[in-house]
């Protein structure tokens, strides 16, 4: 379907009465869940993005996908009635947001599937969507496009759910650890806590150049004369030099300090918390 014909789509639609961005859903469950739910469960409701469909005359499958993963739906003229079937027929497509209502079952082929009683338009989607199976492989897509790639690979997804999970447990470790966290300036009068190329700015309020941070560690410092004795931060630091797959001109650094500290506390301290990391993300420490 060419732009044209969602343009055309969303102006029937809404001279039909139907509102092609809605503003609001009651999501009550999430794809992964409702697949733990017994068979026969009614009243499910649950909203995503429809990432495949398959038509077969009366009756309709359809993928629908949350961060979470996907449920199939069933469409079926013998629940809707041939009206509201051909409604939804014109209605939704591909990479449309849809909230349903409806009730869980089996399929013949063994799929958990909800035989959707009622649905609704969220969000008409406007463009074409990566293809399914290959992804996005073009890597500068990848990068630049990002939302692309989450779309297409599964892959994708869960590095950025991992990446959330390493670093709320780090963050829960060094709280656990009487760390306090805090919140240092990015705007920096002066190059401090390393070596590298900043990136420079004007302070019209002030009359004077000031730089990103290319590192916390002086302002953390500064804490610890304040009489803090553990403290951290996790932030973006950023340093305008040279890029590669493993760096990066703006990145998130973790930085901490402890007073009465050497190097052997922290050693061990930093271990355990690697080690705790791997069985908490991973499962083990294989």
């Amino acid at each position: 379907m060419t732009e044209e014909d969602k343009t055309r789509k969303i102006k029937e639609l809404e001279e039909k009465g139907v509102i092609p961005y809605a503003s609001k859903y009651n999501k009550e469950i999430k794809a992964r869940d409702v697949k733990k739910l017994e068979l026969g469960t009614k009243g499910i409701q649950t909203a995503g993005r429809i990432i495949q469909m398959r038509k077969f005359g009366k009756l309709t499958f359809a993928d629908l996908m949350d961060y979470t993963g996907t449920i199939q739906l069933a469409f079926s003229i013998n629940d809707f009635g041939k009206e509201r079937y051909e409604e939804f027929k014109e209605m939704i497509s591909m990479g449309d947001f849809i909230g349903v209502k409806g009730e869980l079952f089996k399929t013949r082929k063994g799929e958990i599937t909800i035989k959707v009683k009622d649905f609704q338009l969220l969000s008409k989607c406007m463009q074409n969507l990566p293809d399914k199976w290959h992804g996005v492989k073009d890597e500068k897509i990848k990068l630049s496009e990002r939302y692309l790639d989450l779309l297409a690979n599964e892959e994708t997804r869960q590095r950025f759910l991992q990446r959330n999970r390493i670093i709320k447990f780090i963050r829960n470790y060094l709280e656990e650890n009487d760390f306090i966290e805090v919140e240092t300036p990015i705007l920096q009068p002066q190059l401090s806590g390393a070596n590298a190329r900043p990136f420079t700015t004007y302070y019209h309020a002030l009359k004077k150049e000031v730089v990103l941070r290319i590192a916390p560690e002086t302002y953390l410092k500064r804490l610890l004369v304040g009489g803090f004795e553990r403290v951290f931060e996790i932030g973006r630091c950023f340093r305008n030099e040279d890029m590669d797959r493993s760096h990066l001109q703006d990145f998130t650094m973790l930085e901490y300090y402890a007073s009465y500290w050497d190097y052997k506390d922290n050693m061990k301290f930093v271990e355990n918390m690697i080690k705790g990391l791997l069985k908490k993300v991973l499962g083990s420490l294989q």
